[in-house]
């Protein structure tokens, strides 16, 4: 099986599971004779559904500053000066991927390569062994960007989480990352 039938299997049997617990929120109480109370129930199950998928739909468009500001408060960067946000994309369904990039000032991208290139490790590309429950950091520079990476692991046998925040040396703009691999 491919991964395109793999979704579309995926997606068919949640829209059978949706509509089926539609009509059963309708269906059972009117058989049991209370067909106001199945209307009502089944209107407010088909609210929610059509409220959750413009949520996920929509959610891009409900990133804002703030959002990048705490993103970025999490490796110690602040931005002093006003930002714009150019781009914001994510995974929805599994939440798994996050990237977004925000136009900033020339000292705030100053002051960032700085606390990048003045960080006691900078220079380190590869993290090491870390123990579980806890946050390493790295920083480091390749041709195109300075580069804050950290890596959130947890319990053994666990998946970490990966962020990254880069700053382009060519154009005033911030690129962070947010992905679990």
């Amino acid at each position: 099986m491919n991964f395109l039938t793999f979704w579309v299997l995926i997606v068919v049997v949640v829209i059978i599971l949706l509509a089926g617990t539609l009509f059963l929120g309708y269906w059972i109480p009117k058989k049991l004779g209370y067909k106001k109370p199945g209307i009502v129930l089944s209107g407010i199950l088909a609210a929610g559904l059509i409220l959750s998928i413009i949520a996920t739909i929509s959610k891009d468009y409900l990133f804002f500053k703030s959002d990048a500001k705490e993103f970025l408060s999490k490796h110690d960067i602040h931005l002093n000066d006003d930002f714009r946000i150019i781009h914001n994309d994510s995974d929805e369904i599994l939440g798994a991927f996050q990237k977004f990039s925000l136009e900033i000032s020339p000292t705030d991208k100053l002051r960032i390569i700085e606390s990048i290139t003045s960080s006691v490790n900078f220079g380190k590309d590869d993290f090491i062994e870390q123990e579980n429950n806890s946050r390493t950091t790295i920083n480091y520079e390749d041709n195109k960007s300075f580069i804050r990476k950290s890596r959130q692991a947890f319990g053994r046998n666990e998946v970490p989480i990966i962020e990254i925040v880069q700053v382009n040396k060519g154009i005033n703009t911030l690129t962070c990352y947010k992905y679990i691999p």
